[in-house]
């Protein structure tokens, strides 16, 4: 069976709960795990410093150093090749959700990346979907998939073993998914409102269309900013009340405008000086301060554009709309689908990393102090 349990439980209570289900004969049922062959070649990153990882569809991972650029290891035959919806670490390894994000799309799998042996810890297979995932104090949380539109269903898994152990309720249509410091957040791609652990539900969407897309929080949880299906920019909002404090339109969607979204990737810094929106249908990123009523610091041109692009390789949803996410020190923009890397001291490109422009949810970078891997996550959020 599988048991309900609170997001506020995880982060105090992740290993003593697993041991309690056992101990109270709850199954905890590990699907087909079947660890992947790779031709790993084992990364030589210094012992400090931040590298970034490219995970691609075709089932290839490349890590490189940031600030130089250069790639410092890679892995080819992977078990990508069902798609990668979602990344996540948990302080120590790296998660990948592969496979179908719900609904006609099917089924999806779990895959754990040990970052210092550089090989597969497991590949478990679930009978529900999967998509953007995110780890905290010994469990994830696995949305069902965008693509099953009626639920609102996000599965907790023990990071450990990879097995189901309880559920909790949402938004509707689950998609992605953040916990910052044990606050949990759960945005619905078919709901108005941004869901959290601990408070109220975040809203309304100011498009009139129900859809919660990219979205990040910060001053110690105090502010959430969102983007939204069919609308050209984002809101901030008070996590405190739920209330949406201020919203700033790009403009209206361009004439003949075909995606459902057009402001698919937002990130803070860590410092919570500036938040970073995607405009897709400029094929640009704006950056704003995190002021409860922003304004303009920069507009930055992409080298590389989004808008038109097509993934390859590409399992399914192919159409290029981007992700963005912070560097873990702040000094860069990482632009998915792009491959454009913004320094965020100028506001210009710094370089473009050829597999970033081909995943959507597959890279995030990871902070290394003394040989062992410390911080990261594939949202930008502010400390």
């Amino acid at each position: 069976m599988l048991l309900h349990v609170r997001p506020s439980d995880i982060c105090t209570r992740g290993s003593d709960l697993l041991k309690a289900l056992v101990a109270a004969g709850v199954a905890l049922a590990l699907l087909a795990v079947s660890p992947a062959a790779s031709d790993a070649r084992p990364a030589t990153a210094a012992a400090s410093g931040a590298v970034l990882y490219v995970a691609n569809d075709d089932g290839t991972l490349t890590a490189y150093q940031e600030g130089s650029w250069t790639p410092i290891g890679s892995w080819r035959g992977l078990p990508f090749s069902g798609g990668i919806r979602g990344t996540a670490f948990d302080g120590a390894d790296l998660y990948f959700a592969v496979g179908g994000d719900g609904g006609p799309r099917g089924n999806g799998r779990l895959v754990k990346w040990d970052l210092r042996t550089g090989s597969v810890v497991y590949d478990v297979a679930y009978p529900f979907g999967v998509d953007q995932l995110n780890a905290c104090g010994g469990s994830l949380y696995v949305p069902v998939g965008e693509n099953a539109k009626t639920s609102r269903t996000w599965e907790q898994i023990d990071e450990a073993t990879g097995a189901a152990t309880g559920t909790v309720q949402e938004g509707l249509g689950p998609h992605n998914t953040l916990c910052v410091g044990g606050h949990w957040y759960f945005g619905g791609r078919y709901d108005d409102y941004l869901y959290q652990s601990a408070g109220p539900k975040i809203g309304p969407s100011p498009a009139g269309v129900a859809g919660v897309r990219p979205f990040t929080v910060g001053l110690g949880n105090t502010r959430a900013w969102i983007t939204w299906t069919d609308y050209r920019g984002f809101s901030v909002a008070d996590t405190a009340t739920g209330r949406i404090l201020d919203s700033v339109s790009f403009g209206p969607l361009p004439p003949g405008w075909s995606q459902t979204t057009a402001s698919h990737g937002i990130s803070v810094d860590p410092a919570n000086s500036a938040v970073y929106v995607l405009d897709m249908s400029q094929n640009a990123v704006r950056a704003y301060t995190t002021a409860d009523s922003p304004t303009l610091l920069a507009t930055v041109p992409l080298d590389h554009p989004i808008y038109r692009g097509v993934d390859s390789a590409c399992a399914y949803d192919c159409t290029k709309v981007g992700w963005l996410q912070h560097s873990v020190d702040g000094a860069y923009v990482f632009v998915g689908e792009s491959g454009d890397v913004i320094d965020t001291a100028t506001h210009r490109i710094a370089t473009f990393i050829p597999p970033l422009a081909n995943t959507r949810h597959g890279f995030i970078d990871v902070l290394w102090r003394n040989g062992v891997p410390v911080a990261g996550n594939h949202f930008g959020y502010g400390r």
